[in-house]
């Protein structure tokens, strides 16, 4: 029974290791030469604010294009805007933990 707690952790490594391998293939294949290193996150409770204010920033990005889109096919004159968004923040925050 003693040697079944050492086993099972080194079939555990063994699995994560294939995981990390099969994981860092598929992105090989989509992003050629890109691929520095692949770890794999069980709990992205950290990257949760960073992926709503993407979400955020997109559909930000996207209604601007179409603003500009539609003007440009009424040959109106586009007046530049900036979306806002506090990525460093949260950058800030999740990495280096809670500013003080």
């Amino acid at each position: 029974m003693v040697l079944m707690q050492p086993l099972s952790a080194f079939v555990q490594h063994v699995h994560h290791l294939a995981l990390l391998q099969i994981t860092e293939r598929e992105f090989e294949e989509l992003f050629p030469g890109q691929v520095a290193r692949v770890g794999i996150v069980h709990d992205t409770t950290a990257l949760d604010p960073l992926v709503k204010e993407y979400q955020k920033v997109t559909r930000q990005l996207e209604d601007l294009l179409d603003e500009y889109i539609g003007h440009k096919k009424q040959l109106k004159k586009i007046k530049r805007k900036k979306v806002r968004h506090a990525y460093k923040l949260l950058l800030l925050e999740t990495c280096d933990g809670p500013k003080k």
